[in-house]
């Protein structure tokens, strides 16, 4: 479904991502970890559209994205929920899901989509015409979330989905992840906690310095000596 072969990203002159490789097939559960500014995020940015390749390519069923227009990235079934939310506070929590469905094939079950949500979520349908810049941290997660599933996505993108939030609420929130992947939603997953993403992810990438170091199924990772030391505190 998606393969990343060797891309390079850079910033105002400074290489974010070096010769990156990364592969995922349908419905699959996959995580990219990795320390604070390690190149996690921009790799999201990057399969989006948000930011240009300097060198190598991404695919999506066989497609060049790079030079798909960001727009258009999400008619291709992909769904992009960034780091920190970003809700739009001034809209209600159902106005804000509505804009999720901003695609043709989406705007034709937007009900069915809301109803889908609704049930994962029953405190988004308790709050749905509540401002969602009212909210606690953890609701706006959900919302954030809600919003990219709205899309119909076959493959979504959660950027460090537990950050900020207190850790009954994270525990909630990735069992809700963990749902959505049981629906076949395949799901590529950034996260800072590694613990935490060792314990839901099938298989997953550790990226330093804008790199790809090591690679291999949940179970290798957590065994891996460098991942312990690094990473697990062990």
């Amino acid at each position: 479904m998606l393969r990343i072969e060797s891309i390079e990203v850079s910033y105002g002159g400074n290489r974010a991502l070096h010769g990156v490789c990364l592969s995922m097939e349908p419905g699959e559960f996959v995580g990219v970890i990795g320390s604070n500014r390690a190149g996690k995020t921009t790799l999201l940015r990057a399969i989006s559209g948000l930011v240009p390749l300097q060198k190598g390519e991404i695919y999506f069923d066989g497609q060049p994205l790079s030079r798909v227009p960001a727009h258009r990235i999400p008619a291709l079934g992909i769904a992009h929920v960034p780091e920190g939310r970003q809700v739009f506070p001034g809209l209600t929590v159902e106005e804000n899901l509505l804009l999720g469905a901003i695609v043709p094939s989406a705007k034709a079950h937007r009900a069915e989509g809301l109803e889908m949500v609704f049930a994962l979520f029953p405190r988004l349908k308790e709050r749905r015409t509540q401002l969602a810049g009212t909210m606690s941290g953890g609701e706006q997660q959900m919302l954030a979330i809600g919003r990219a599933l709205m899309l119909r996505p076959r493959l979504l993108m959660l950027d460090e989905p537990s950050m900020g939030l207190a850790p009954i609420v994270v525990e909630h929130v990735y069992e809700k992840i963990a749902e959505i992947h049981r629906l076949g939603v395949g799901v590529l997953l950034i996260e800072q906690n590694v613990s935490l993403a060792l314990s839901c992810i099938q298989r997953g990438y550790v990226i330093e310095t804008g790199r790809v170091v090591l690679e291999g199924t949940a179970e290798e990772l957590r065994g891996n000596a460098a991942v312990k030391e690094a990473y697990l505190g062990l």
